[in-house]
């Protein structure tokens, strides 16, 4: 019976499909949706992947609320050459800076004579230089910033001239937890100090983990902490080979 009625009624429903088809077009293809060109409709910028009309912007900017800084949300720029004593031009060099949480941010380009531009920094924000390089034999080489001497991001652009980062040569270390107790889900501290005592590095995770730093070549002690235990020490000497350290019992 209701094929009939379609049938009866087929020149309506033909226009109904029609009508339904061009409203999908119309309000679901985003090309139907931007204002003209200079008109107040038109999107002046995009803020978390929702756009800004002009007529939103006048109305904030009228409201009396404080104006947006674009270039804080883009971040600092820090400009500047990168000295490794003994390394007059490098060859193949990358720059990475760590954050004290562990963020990484990675440079575009450094030159071979260690000029380089950063964009995308926090303001305030202390960050550990880690270079990597390779020699004419094709090895790599690894330099970062002294424990201590991490680089500042200046708060305010005024501030923002070149910089010099100092590196010195370093190494891989290369920490392994697992299998030091039995209860792989326990909760662990390592911390990673110079022979003489002051903390370099810190981790907080389980001891089912392995993680690694790079740190500037000499000599250290790592220090193992699980609550109910008591704490597992490895003194060892970083090369700029690498070294491995391990928590596993014999």
């Amino acid at each position: 019976m209701a094929l009939a009625f379609l049938r009866r009624h087929r020149w309506w429903f033909n226009w109904f499909l029609v009508v339904v088809i061009a409203s999908f077009i119309y309000f679901y293809i985003p090309a139907f949706q931007g204002g003209e060109a200079g008109s107040r409709s038109e999107a002046l910028a995009t803020v978390g992947g929702l756009p800004i009309t002009v007529a939103e912007f006048e109305v904030t900017s009228a409201s009396g609320d404080a104006p947006i800084d674009l270039a804080l949300e883009k971040g600092r720029t820090l400009r500047g050459v990168v000295r490794a004593a003994a390394v007059e031009r490098f060859l193949s060099p990358g720059i990475s800076l760590v954050d004290a949480g562990g963020s990484v941010v990675v440079a575009p380009a450094i030159e071979p004579d260690g000029t380089f531009e950063i964009v995308g920094l926090r303001a305030g924000a202390e960050y550990f230089a880690i270079v990597h390089d390779r020699t004419k034999d094709g090895d790599v080489r690894a330099f970062c910033t002294r424990v201590g001497g991490e680089i500042r991001v200046p708060a305010d652009e005024s501030d923002g001239g070149p910089v010099v980062i100092e590196v010195v040569p370093a190494g891989g270390l290369y920490v392994d937890l697992r299998g030091a107790f039995a209860d792989g889900a326990a909760p662990a501290t390592v911390e990673i100090a110079e022979a003489g005592g002051r903390l370099v590095r810190r981790f907080d995770g389980l001891v089912s983990r392995d993680f690694g730093w790079t740190l500037p070549v000499g000599e250290y002690v790592a220090t193992l902490r699980v609550p109910g235990h008591e704490p597992i020490e490895r003194r060892f000497r970083l090369e700029a080979e690498g070294e491995s350290v391990s928590f596993r019992r014999e």
